[in-house]
């Protein structure tokens, strides 16, 4: 049989080389390790900055004393307490003591121009209200040395001891003679007396002179 021709082997094509296998990316780890270092590096930097302020040597405090200050040591504490407790308190006003009023004189009182029935009566009730009283030497003060002799210089006639002046009724007051008498009935512990008592002016003041005991 006749030949073939010999069939041309055509040489195969050159395999095309296999794509790669793309692997999937962490993203979240990735960023986790980003922060990581981020920090990291924050952190370093924070550290050198208080290392280098540490290492600084320390400027020498000036004296207080040069700068005019006390030494010891201001407490700032004790000074703001100090501060508000002083605008909590209120600061004193000095009083202002006003200059006193002059005091009003009373006027004396005038002279009696003359003895009347009334400032008799009144002499003779004073002095026998200051007996009752007790009050010896208010009643003797309104007698006369003349009506201490009458009653022997006893000034204790003024406050009498056993007997007690208990009340008196004035009867009458009249000049008699130039001397102005008060005639009284006087009601004593021991019994009613009448009596008159003499008044005169003396200084100015009606004074006992003399007493009469008219029931004896």
């Amino acid at each position: 049989p006749p030949e073939r021709p010999a069939t041309a082997v055509e040489p195969p094509e050159p395999a095309l080389p296999a794509e790669p296998v793309q692997k999937k990316r962490s993203t979240p780890m990735v960023i986790a390790v980003v922060a990581v270092l981020a920090l990291c590096l924050v952190g370093a930097a924070v550290a050198g900055t208080i290392w280098s302020q540490r290492s600084k040597p320390k400027a020498a405090s000036a004296d207080p004393g040069s700068l005019g200050f006390d030494e010891k040591p201001f407490d700032y504490a004790s000074s703001a307490l100090a501060s508000q407790t002083a605008a909590a308190t209120p600061v004193p006003v000095p009083e202002t003591t006003a200059a006193p009023a002059p005091e009003a004189t009373a006027a004396p009182a005038p002279a009696p121009a003359a003895l009347t029935p009334e400032l008799a009566t009144t002499t003779v009730t004073t002095m026998l209200q200051h007996m009752h009283d007790g009050k010896q030497a208010d009643a003797s003060a309104l007698a006369t040395p003349r009506m201490l002799a009458t009653v022997g210089n006893d000034l204790t006639w003024f406050a009498p001891g056993p007997d007690v002046l208990i009340s008196w009724e004035v009867k009458s007051a009249a000049d008699e003679g130039g001397v102005m008498k008060v005639h009284l009935v006087e009601q004593w512990n021991s019994g009613s007396e009448k009596t008159a008592y003499s008044v005169i002016l003396e200084g100015a003041q009606g004074k006992v002179d003399n007493i009469e005991w008219l029931n004896q």
